[in-house]
């Protein structure tokens, strides 16, 4: 195998890992089990299980599909920044999502105390 072989390898395999890791993640955040979110996505436990390990390439239309059963859109799969940025980042963005506007204004208020404390 060739440097530049190696290479194309080693980035499909991070992409993939990275991937799995993600939607392990998000189901976990949305309280799911490999069977709820399966069954909402039209796969096996099995096949889920698979791609959450890295074992499997899910096929576009079947991220698309987990994704809009975890009520993300499909790009926080393949978001280029750290998996700990977007992750922290969509996991804010997804717990806020259909909080009250009180809510929002009460931890908007926090944060700004917390992130102004001398």
């Amino acid at each position: 195998m060739n440097i530049k072989n190696s290479m194309e390898s080693e980035i499909n395999d991070n992409i993939k890992s990275d991937l799995s890791r993600k939607i392990k993640h998000y189901r976990k955040l949305n309280k799911l089990t490999l069977e709820q979110l399966s069954e909402k996505v039209g796969i096996s436990p099995n096949y889920l299980s698979e791609i959450e390990r890295g074992l499997k390439e899910p096929s576009y239309s079947v991220i698309e599909n987990i994704a809009k059963s975890l009520n993300l859109d499909y790009s926080v799969f393949f978001d280029s920044s750290s998996i700990l940025e977007s992750q922290y980042y969509y996991d804010l963005t997804h717990i806020l999502k259909n909080k009250s506007e009180s809510d929002l204004k009460f931890i908007y208020d926090f944060i700004i105390l917390y992130f102004n404390r001398k």
